[in-house]
């Protein structure tokens, strides 16, 4: 259950949360919104187990809407403070979804979801190293102006990358992956060339290309490996 939670707070905290909305959570209709397409969103991946999860997922949404608060409550009175706040409320966010999952599977017990608790982890995964490190890079990179806009101009040439990465990583680490989703001799040697072609794309030009992948191998690899230690589990 806590992957499908993450897997839902990946969704609608990036790439459903457009940068308005980031910007004016100090609106009462704007927060409402945003707790409201977590909620959704939750429901939506719960299937026909919303029915029994609904109270959980609301308390969970309502969490969120708490810890937001407070995060834009720490923002008005101290704007400059950027990188501590946003990486708190992730951590805080994080705790709760673990605690919300422990709370449903003694509550309640095993939950019949859609998706196999392996497809929720490389789902998960994949926004990880795509959507959810790109907003969390940006705003890592806050005070460093060149690389900000760096990062920014190579949104999707970068994300693209990274998946790619992300996915030649895993074909090397078969053990960790379901035997359904391991690819074939053939298919490995065509995303090899996809990488070596592809991974090259956004690091031909810009002040900090080094960086940048140095950066993305990084995300790959820690990521790969926090995915093959939750499939091996």
């Amino acid at each position: 259950m806590t992957w499908y939670l993450l897997m839902a707070h990946f969704i609608a905290d990036y790439p459903l949360q457009p940068n308005w909305m980031a910007r004016n959570k100090r609106r009462p209709h704007v927060i409402l919104g945003h707790i409201s397409i977590h909620f959704l969103v939750m429901i939506l991946l719960a299937g026909e187990a919303r029915n029994t999860l609904w109270p959980y997922l609301l308390a969970l949404a309502l969490a969120h809407l708490c810890i937001d608060i407070g995060k834009e409550t720490v923002h008005q009175l101290r704007p400059r403070w950027v990188i501590g706040p946003y990486v708190i409320d992730q951590l805080v966010h994080y705790v709760t979804i673990i605690l919300t999952g422990v709370w449903i599977a003694r509550a309640i017990g095993p939950v019949t979801l859609p998706l196999t608790t392996e497809v929720a982890i490389l789902a998960t995964t994949y926004l990880a190293a795509t959507y959810v490190w790109f907003i969390s890079e940006r705003i890592l990179a806050h005070d460093d102006e060149s690389y900000h806009s760096e990062v920014q101009s190579q949104l999707w040439p970068r994300m693209f990358t990274r998946a790619v990465m992300l996915s030649a990583m895993l074909w090397a680490l078969p053990l960790a992956l379901p035997s359904a989703l391991v690819w074939s001799g053939g298919q490995a040697g065509g995303l090899t060339i996809m990488v070596t072609v592809t991974a090259t794309v956004p690091y031909l030009s810009g002040k900090h290309r080094q960086r940048a992948l140095l950066t993305d191998v990084i995300v790959s690899l820690v990521l790969t490996i926090f995915a093959g230690a939750a499939l091996w589990r």
